[in-house]
């Protein structure tokens, strides 16, 4: 991870969804590793890591328009909006995303892909507490999407 995913939470690709490949993945193992005792919270959980918190905060940078994300390099025909978030499983790791770093851009993001859960619907069904989900939800659809400052993604496609 730490050779691979560069300083702006991108894996080596030019391309959204092949980047998405490497937070899915990572997002997995750390899941898995999550469930052993005692490993939660600790150094051995790749959710600390700043990598990752990095990767689970990329997304929300390359939003146009406070709704999709551009196709570029080898994603489909550039230029047409894309969610490259879109199933049960993407939702658990920008839910998890946010959990790991507190970023509300992310819950922002999970709004552009998933509108219905603001309403309490989610595609997927292990969420340990859906009321307060929804809340957070809500309280992240008030806030309008907008990047508050500028941000330099030298690194990606590197």
């Amino acid at each position: 991870m730490y050779d691979k995913v560069n300083g702006d939470g991108f894996g080596n690709e030019i391309s959204p969804t092949y980047n998405r490949i490497w937070l899915v993945e990572f997002s997995r193992i750390a899941d898995i590793l999550s469930k052993y005792p005692g490993i939660k919270g600790t150094k051995y959980d790749l959710n600390t890591l700043p990598k990752m918190k990095k990767m689970y905060k990329s997304y929300p940078n390359i939003v146009i328009d406070r709704d999709y994300v551009p196709k570029n390099g080898d994603t489909g025909r550039t230029g047409d909006p894309l969610y490259v978030f879109e199933d049960g499983l993407h939702q658990k790791i920008l839910l998890t995303g946010y959990e790991a770093t507190g970023d509300m851009d992310i819950l922002k993001y999970y709004n552009i892909c998933f509108p219905e859960s603001k309403n309490g619907v989610f595609g997927f069904l292990d969420i340990e507490d859906p009321k307060k989900t929804m809340s957070l939800l809500q309280k992240a659809a008030e806030e309008e999407f907008v990047h508050k400052k500028s941000v330099y993604l030298a690194d990606y496609g590197n």
